[in-house]
């Protein structure tokens, strides 16, 4: 890491908007500065993380489905569909993230975030992070509609990175827990008719119990994501 500017005139200047995306229209663009108490590479896991911390800042779900090698995503926010092109992030471990959207529909025509860690001035600092927000938006409407919702999330991420830091060493932070909405009664048939099932075909039965368990109360975002072969290492 290096020293970096914190202005907002100066920080633009080090990541100007590339001429195909400014080209679009004015951009809206928000600048926020959090002092870190844990270093970068501490909380860098837990920054990119962006599902999980989405959620934390109360932000939308937002849904992901490649195409042709292309990841497209969309959301609704305010009431309105957004959807977009998410181009392949430009990132250096611990020091920087860019993510660029392209949007079809929604708010804005293109949206870059970016996070950029500032190096430690004495020994008793571990820096700052800054987190950038741009925004070229769609007309009047998504122009006072980003103008409105966009400054409560500088706010949001004060309150997160605040927890975060707190419990940095965790492999799962306690703001980053969720428990799944409860199964209605169709479900919880068609697991217990699942798990007599495979007890039947001498499946073991307490890493079986485990996997009920985890589908019964485990967060959202692991079952979307559930890796069968590392749950069934870790249960031996």
């Amino acid at each position: 890491m290096s020293t970096a500017p914190t202005t907002l005139e100066s920080f633009t200047k080090r990541y100007p908007w590339p001429q195909r995306l400014r080209s679009l229209g004015r951009p809206l663009e928000w600048l926020w500065q959090y002092p870190l108490t844990v270093e970068a590479n501490v909380l860098w896991p837990h920054l990119i993380d962006t599902s999980r911390l989405n959620r934390a800042l109360g932000l939308n779900p937002m849904h992901f489905e490649e195409r042709d090698g292309v990841l497209h995503g969309n959301s609704v926010n305010g009431g309105v569909r957004h959807e977009w092109i998410e181009e392949p992030w430009t990132w250096n471990n611990a020091t920087e993230l860019i993510a660029i959207r392209n949007y079809s529909r929604g708010f804005a025509h293109v949206a870059r975030v970016i996070y950029r860690f500032l190096t430690p001035t004495s020994q008793d600092s571990h820096g700052n992070l800054l987190v950038y927000f741009g925004w070229i938006p769609r007309g009047l409407i998504g122009h006072a509609a980003l103008r409105l919702g966009i400054p409560p999330i500088g706010k949001a991420y004060q309150r997160v990175l605040k927890e975060l830091q707190q419990e940095a060493d965790k492999q799962r932070p306690t703001i980053y827990q969720a428990s799944a909405p409860p199964l209605n009664e169709s479900r919880h048939q068609r697991l217990d008719q699942l798990q007599t099932m495979l007890l039947t075909e001498d499946c073991p039965q307490k890493p079986l119990e485990k996997l009920v368990e985890l589908i019964q109360f485990g967060d959202n975002l692991d079952l979307y994501r559930i890796q069968p072969r590392r749950l069934a290492h870790q249960w031996a």
